[in-house]
This record gives C-alpha cells, sequence and structure tokens, in this order.
C-alpha cells in the first residue's frame, strides 16, 4: 500500500508505530486495495468508517480449490442490469475463499475477488467490497457464510492468526462496490 497517498488522502493521521498489530497491517492494506482501485465518490462514502475501526476489512481472493491461481477462481460476480446489482455466488465448495487473514472472526468487510459475468459473458476476475455481518452484532448477513479454518497443522506457530473461509449464496450487492477505477 502507498502509505503517503492513504495519509495525503486523510486515511492515516499519523503512522503506525512498528509494533503495529497484524490487524492493524490488515486494515492498511485493505485501505490500500480500496484507495488505489476504488472509485472516488466510494472512496468518501466510506472514509469516515475506515479508521474509527468501525469497518474492518480483509483481503478475499484465494479459494479452497485454487489457491492463488487468479484465473481459476469459481466465485462470481454477475451483473442484474434489471437492479443495477452484482450478485456474488460461490457455485462449489472448491469455490470458498480460503485462508484469509482477520476473516474468521474480526472482518466486517472483505475485498473479494471474483469472475465478472454480464450476460453470461465472462469479463475477467474483478475486486468488490462486500459487507459481511451486521455493525451492531457481528452475525453474518443473509447468504454469507463466513467461519475460522481451525488450527493449523505445524508447529503452531500461525495458529494466532484469525484465517477463514467465506462463501456467498447469491448475494446482492450495489454496482458502486465494486473497484472500478480503472474499468471503462
Amino acid at each position: 500500500i502507498d502509505l503517503t497517498l492513504a495519509k495525503s488522502q486523510g486515511y492515516l493521521k499519523h503512522q503506525l508505530p512498528q509494533s503495529e498489530s497484524s490487524s492493524q497491517r490488515k486494515l492498511l492494506a485493505v485501505i490500500g486495495v480500496y484507495t488505489g482501485f476504488g472509485s472516488y465518490l466510494k472512496q468518501n462514502t466510506f472514509r469516515g468508517s475506515w479508521m474509527p475501526r468501525e469497518i474492518i476489512g480483509c483481503y478475499a481472493q484465494t479459494e479452497l480449490g485454487h489457491g492463488s491461481n487468479v484465473q481459476g477462481l469459481e466465485t462470481t460476480a454477475s451483473f442484474d442490469s434489471q437492479t443495477d446489482e452484482f450478485v456474488n455466488h460461490s457455485p462449489t465448495l472448491t469455490s470458498s475463499k480460503w485462508w484469509p487473514g482477520g476473516l474468521g472472526k474480526v472482518s466486517t468487510h472483505a475485498v473479494v475477488y471474483a469472475h465478472l459475468r454480464i450476460d453470461g459473458q465472462d469479463y475477467g476476475v474483478h475486486g468488490f467490497i462486500v459487507q459481511l455481518c451486521s455493525l451492531d452484532d457481528h452475525s453474518s448477513l443473509p447468504g454469507i457464510t463466513v467461519g475460522d479454518i481451525g488450527m493449523k497443522f505445524g508447529s503452531g506457530a500461525y495458529n494466532n492468526m484469525d484465517n477463514g473461509l467465506l462463501r456467498f449464496d447469491y448475494v446482492r450487492i450495489f454496482r458502486n462496490q465494486m473497484l472500478m477505477r480503472f474499468v471503462l
């Protein structure tokens, strides 16, 4: 993330100390993705919520069946021209977003990468900001499954990380939740 840009646009009032927590680094990473790819209008909409910790974000690209093979992702975001919305869907078990840090218990929103579909045609992988849970009681929103992946194998060094899983069952989001700064 370009911290100078984030700071100049009012996202950071001061530099975080070197001992910043993992959740602080994740929040900065999501803000960086957002400031780099979100539309100016949408950036201003969320600006007041990022830093007071109302919105805690994670980066949801990796899928259970495809790892970081971006072109192999199965999650879809189909445009519905009747409602001017995208419909996010995880069609298979292997399309589950798997491993994102901060997703299992903490995050309220995610930058989700999915294949953009318009009238049945695939336009490649694009990013979307998706609210995952209620800001009041942290319960999952309808059509969204969020969970912690549990203990990891090995020495246990990574067990302090809140890694999660995410699935969508035809979840509708507004059109302006697409990170469309560079989309024609």
